[in-house]
């Protein structure tokens, strides 16, 4: 994995030293500025790369009680300024799930059978709650510092209401990358791509 992140590096610079496409300023430093996560759902990493480096967890993703519902993009709420971060096993994200062709993100908190089931990024060695499962404590410290060095945050609308997100997460599984990477021809690293999908597409502008 650490490869292939690498490659991804390597990728985005060649692309940004190509003359005959150049990339506004502006978007290069919002990138640079913003977390990025990545949840591998074969391998069940999860990957996010922000101003503070790199992280890498072993991760499970928990969403049997949503049902049919599926979502293949997240976004991770940012937390008060005032939260307690002294008991990192305690720390909860809220998770903003989107539909791929639509551009509103839904309440963390989903309609489900008649009740609600809130969607979480959490540190847990067993499943408690709906969302994506951290199995490492250690690990969950290093991404918990990772999301609270974010610089460049992103305001979106919720059933009416603003949020602020620290970070975004795109869940990669076999229907994913038919659908929308390997149908393109761009593989898992299209996905970075600054010219088509990211910074514009996937991410939002």
């Amino acid at each position: 994995m650490k490869f292939s992140l690498c490659l991804i590096l390597a990728i985005f610079g060649l692309a940004c030293a190509i003359p005959e496409l150049p990339m506004n300023q502006t978007v290069l430093e919002n990138i640079l500025n913003t977390t990025r996560c990545i949840y591998f759902s074969e391998s069940k990493v999860f990957s996010c790369q922000g101003v503070g480096g790199e992280v890498e967890c072993d991760a499970f993703t928990e969403l049997s009680a949503l049902g049919s519902r599926s979502f293949n993009f997240l976004g991770i709420g940012q937390l008060p300024n005032d939260y307690n971060f002294s008991r990192v096993e305690s720390v909860r994200y809220s998770l903003y799930p989107r539909e791929l062709d639509n551009t509103t993100y839904l309440n963390y908190s989903l309609p489900v059978n008649g009740g609600s089931v809130d969607l979480n990024l959490y540190f847990g060695e067993s499943a408690t709650e709906t969302g994506i499962r951290v199995a490492s404590l250690s690990c969950w410290a290093r991404l918990v510092e990772l999301l609270r060095a974010t610089v460049l945050t992103d305001t979106v609308r919720v059933e009416d209401v603003e949020s602020v997100l620290v970070g975004k997460v795109v869940i990669v599984d076999r229907k994913f990358q038919k659908k929308w990477l390997w149908g393109y021809g761009l593989g898992y690293y299209g996905l970075y791509n600054p010219w088509s999908f990211y910074g514009y597409g996937l991410y939002g502008k």
